[in-house]
C-alpha cells in the first residue's frame, strides 16, 4: 500500500548535527533552522550581542516605551485588548525572571538598579506626582539606611 502523502519534503532541510557544549549541559539547547547557511551566523550573533531572550527583552523595552505614549482611549478595543493581552505577558515574563533569579540566589545588580533609574526618570515626566511620592520612598529608605551607616555590608 502506498502512501499518497509524502514526508520528504517536510525533512528535505532537516540536519542533525550533534555537538558537546559542556557549557550548554545543564540547559542544553536546540535550534532549528531551515536555512542551514545562516547557521553560523545566527551562532556569531548569539555568541557576540546575546541569546535570544535578551535580544527580545531589548524589544519588549521598546515596545513598552512605544506602548507607553499610545492614546489608548482612542484605539478600538480590540487593539485595547491586544494591548492588554501583551502587558499580561510582558508581566509573566518578568515575574518568570525575577523568580528564576531568586531561586538562583542572584541579587540586584547594576542592571537592575539602572533599570530603576530609568523607570524613576520617565515617571518624573509622565506621572510628576507619584515620581515625587516614590522619590519621598526612596529618600526616606537611604535616610535610614545611609550607604556608610553602621547596616553597610561592605563595612
Amino acid at each position: 500500500m502506498t502512501s499518497s502523502f509524502d514526508f520528504f519534503p517536510w525533512f528535505r532541510n532537516f540536519a542533525i548535527s550533534p555537538q558537546t557544549d559542556w557549557q550548554r549541559f545543564i540547559n542544553p539547547q536546540f535550534n532549528v533552522t531551515v536555512n542551514q547557511g545562516d547557521a553560523a551566523i545566527e551562532n556569531h550573533v548569539l555568541a557576540r550581542v546575546g541569546s535570544y531572550g535578551k535580544q527580545i527583552g531589548r524589544m519588549q523595552e521598546v515596545l513598552d516605551l512605544l506602548i507607553e505614549r499610545l492614546p489608548e482611549a482612542e484605539l478600538s478595543p480590540s487593539r485595547q485588548r491586544t494591548i492588554a493581552r501583551y502587558r499580561e505577558m510582558r508581566e509573566g515574563v518578568e515575574a518568570a525572571v525575577a523568580d528564576a533569579k531568586r531561586e538562583r540566589g542572584d541579587a540586584v545588580d547594576g542592571v537592575d538598579v539602572g533599570r530603576w533609574l530609568d523607570e524613576l526618570g520617565a515617571l518624573r515626566v509622565d506621572d510628576p506626582a507619584r515620581f515625587r511620592r516614590e522619590s519621598d520612598r526612596l529618600r526616606e529608605f537611604l535616610e535610614r539606611n545611609p550607604p556608610d551607616g553602621p547596616n553597610d555590608p561592605a563595612r
